[in-house]
């Protein structure tokens, strides 16, 4: 089920209402009132995957006046027009149907826990851990500790590009590597276990994880630009949040 969350769109003070009220109970006739045209709300729909969740106050802070938004958290580039007026998309495929705009890019990185202090890892490290095949980090030349490595969500867009620019298609997880359901979900995991490992978008990573990096991968190998779909190119109240938004990502 997807999850929605409404900003409601804004409507008027009441103040002219009740005053108005107030003159017509007091007036000496009971002229016949014209009612007053009422402007049907503008919303603009956007869906986006859990990668670009942490992104939801720059979403809001980039309504134009006037227009309400409704964002609905969902998986895959498919577009519908009667679901959603824009498609966020992060690592997305090279192909895409109908207009597309980059608003900027994100990277996904390789997380420990803020306490441990291995200064680097291997994509051969990498993929040994993630096989099952590593699983305690005095392998690595640190102290004796259990070591818990936690996957994105196989269908993900994190996992794809992972698995794509790190570890290889081919790849099997090992059972003992656990599967974090969200980008949240995987932090946490990581920042409540000292022998954990995980992978996140770097925008999610606070002070309660810290960030590996990866000696022999290529610089931008996990960097990928954060793009806009829609049916035609956005007018009117869509340009503006989207420039407003590519504003804020550069």
């Amino acid at each position: 089920m997807r999850n929605r969350i409404f900003f409601p769109y804004p409507v008027g003070s009441g103040l002219s209402f009740a005053l108005a009220a107030i003159l017509v109970l007091s007036a000496c006739t009971n002229p016949t009132a014209t009612p007053t045209p009422t402007t049907e709300p503008v919303w603009l729909k956007v869906q986006y995957p859990a990668s670009l969740g942490n992104l939801s106050a720059d979403f809001t802070a980039c309504v134009p006046d006037g227009v309400g938004l409704v964002v609905q958290e969902g998986a895959g580039m498919a577009f519908d027009e009667e679901e959603a007026d824009l498609v966020l998309g992060w690592a997305a495929p090279e192909s895409v149907l109908g207009y597309a705009a980059e608003l900027g890019s994100e990277e996904l990185v390789v997380i420990v826990h803020s306490e441990n202090k291995i200064p680097s890892l291997d994509i051969e490290d990498l993929r040994l851990v993630y096989a099952g095949q590593l699983t305690d980090w005095d392998f690595l030349g640190q102290s004796p500790l259990a070591l818990q490595a936690w996957a994105p969500l196989a269908t993900s867009d994190m996992w794809a590009l992972f698995a794509e620019a790190a570890l290889g298609p081919d790849l099997t997880l090992g059972r003992v590597v656990g599967t974090a359901t969200s980008p949240q979900a995987m932090r946490e995991a990581v920042a409540a276990d000292t022998g954990a490992l995980g992978v996140l978008p770097r925008r999610w990573v606070d002070s309660s994880v810290r960030i590996v990096p990866i000696n022999d991968l290529p610089v931008g190998s996990l960097v990928r630009p954060i793009l806009a779909f829609s049916a035609s190119e956005p007018q009117g109240p869509a340009r503006a949040w989207l420039a407003c938004l590519q504003g804020r990502l550069e």
